[in-house]
Order: structure tokens, then sequence, then C-alpha cells
């Protein structure tokens, strides 16, 4: 209740994200709707290797989309090691970048749970990889593969950017509330260094 708030159109009620989208489009800042779709993106083309491992699980049948394990308590525990050398792996930002690029060309289409094959979320990934400080990132996809229940979810609606900064933002109308995990989620960004922030938006009286 203490945060930033703007001002919006009633014409967007219903639709507050988009009507935020168009509200920094006017600022000349770049915006797009993210939520998890972003998170998600960045984790499955990282992590593709690991969840697909057939050494590590068993896959049934061609058509099967993820491992029979995936949101199972012992999943993280199965993988600790592999995942912390995984991360550990990357020397910088490019070096993940390049590993993640091709990944999303080798894999294209390929049924993944976390993966939404649009041609906007590669330019969205690779834009937040960018600006993302690098252990901070590594942090945050370390917290995600701990619980794929719970931490998959809750994550900021907006990826706001310009030539100098960027921030996650979460955007809540008059009336709404933060769920526990996206306040989760808020905490651990200023933990590790990620800029993120509440946007509270009104309606503009006729």
């Amino acid at each position: 209740h203490q945060s930033d708030s703007i001002t919006i159109s009633e014409e967007h009620r219903g639709q507050v994200e988009l009507g935020t989208i168009e509200y920094f489009h006017s600022e000349n800042m770049n915006a797009v709707f993210t939520e998890n779709h972003l998170w998600r993106g960045i984790f499955g083309l990282i992590f593709w290797d690991i969840v697909f491992d057939p050494a590590l699980v068993s896959f049934h049948h061609p058509f099967q989309r993820r491992p029979s394990d995936l949101y199972l308590p012992d999943f993280y525990e199965k993988r600790k090691d592999i995942i912390i050398s995984h991360l550990e792996s990357f020397q910088d930002i490019q070096d993940l970048l390049t590993y993640m690029g091709e990944r999303y060309e080798s894999k294209f289409g390929i049924a993944n749970p976390f993966v939404v094959w649009l041609e906007e979320i590669w330019l969205m990934v690779r834009k937040a990889v960018e600006v993302i400080e690098f252990e901070a990132l590594k942090k945050i996809l370390h917290e995600m593969s701990k619980n794929l229940v719970e931490n998959l979810r809750g994550f900021p609606d907006l990826f706001v950017w310009d030539d100098k900064n960027y921030t996650f933002v979460e955007v809540k109308s008059p009336t709404d509330n933060l769920s526990n995990q996206q306040l989760y989620w808020l905490q651990f960004f200023e933990e590790v260094g990620i800029n993120s922030k509440v946007l509270r938006v009104f309606w503009e009286e006729k």
C-alpha cells in the first residue's frame, strides 16, 4: 500500500496490465507482459538437458511431455548436484545466452512444460538475461528448481526497461492484494539484487 501508483483510463478495467503497458509506452519505456512465462522459459531452456535426461528418470512413451517425477518432492534432491554444477559451468551472461540460444534453435517446437514456442518469448528471455546481474539470475534459477510446484508461479506481471534501467513490475488494481507467492518472489528479488516493485493502479475520474 506504500508502493508507487499511476492513474489510467477506466477502459482498462479487467485488463489492468494492458493499460499499464500503454502507460509505460507513453513514458518512452519498453514494457511487456511476462508474468510466469518469461521465467519458465529461461528455466526450461537452461535446464532442458537435465529435465529430460533419461538417465535420471524413465520416459514411458514417445509422446511423454515431461519426466514422471517433475512435480514430486524428490525432483530437486535427485538432481541437486547436477543443477548446481550446471549453473556454475557458465562463465558469464554471454556464455549463458549462447547456450540458451542453441537450445531454442535446436529444440524449437518440441513439447516442453516450461517453454512457450513464440518468437516474442525468446526476445523477452534474451533481453531479460542481458540486463539481470549474472549471479542474481543463477540464484533465481536455483531457487525455482527447489520446488517446481510453488516456485514456477508468482512472478511479477511486467518486464519494463529502457536504455539505462529495467524493473519487474507487479501490477495491482485498487482492490487487489499480493498473494503469498508474489510476496515471496518480490522479497527474494530484493535479497539478490533484481530490480522489482509493486505498482498500484487507480482509475481516472470522469
